[in-house]
């Protein structure tokens, strides 16, 4: 049941807070289900889509919230979690490293005869 679930943010700087959604759509039924934690239990609420009269996963102060989700990145990727359809960089970073040593090798060694 709790698979496909996406987050989503809702920011109000004038309002000096930031509250963050856990959310699994259902489109055959046209709903979506909210988790919420209350009272030390992970409560799921079934809104038909449009509807957004649940309390947040999370809310934070403005203050912190770019400081708390970049640790929260920092950790996931710390624990191998990469957000989907994003090359991972250090991939990228290591095959540009080696095509540039080649491409050196490639014009020193046509200096050099």
């Amino acid at each position: 049941m709790y698979d496909n679930f996406e987050f989503y943010i809702q920011t109000s700087p004038a309002e000096g807070i930031i509250e963050i959604f856990l959310i699994q759509k259902d489109n055959i039924k046209n709903t979506r289900t909210f988790l919420t934690y209350e009272d030390g239990n992970f409560i799921a609420h079934v809104l038909p889509i449009g509807e957004l009269g649940v309390k947040p996963l999370l809310r934070l102060p403005w203050m912190l919230s770019e400081s708390f989700l970049q640790a929260m990145a920092n950790k996931l990727s710390e624990l191998g979690i990469r957000p989907e359809g994003k090359p991972v960089l250090e991939n990228e970073l290591t095959a540009t490293k080696y095509h540039l040593e080649d491409m050196r090798k490639l014009v020193f060694e046509e200096e050099n005869v």
